[in-house]
């Protein structure tokens, strides 16, 4: 890779983690997985992703088979459904 593609592939990180901040609230780093999520709320993946799917907890598509979550995202859906946060 030369020192320009190196260069522009450095700005492209950059704005994408500034992007996912302004997203997220938070650090890239933070984002949880449905594994994380589900033990978190104490559920199953699929009770997860069927909340996805009914609008209950927001999540960020990272491809076709992936999703991450937001503390923030999972924070907002123990407060609507009145469960102390762990």
């Amino acid at each position: 890779m030369s020192a320009l593609e190196e260069q522009f592939a450095e700005i492209v990180r950059k704005v994408i983690r500034e992007e996912l901040q302004s997203l997220i609230g938070g650090q890239p780093d933070d984002l949880m997985d449905a594994e994380g999520v589900a033990s978190k709320l104490r559920v199953n993946k699929q009770k997860v992703y069927s909340l996805v799917r009914e609008g209950e907890i927001e999540a960020i598509r990272i491809s076709k088979r992936e999703m991450r979550f937001a503390p923030e995202a999972i924070r907002q859906f123990q407060l609507k459904r009145g469960i102390k946060a762990a």
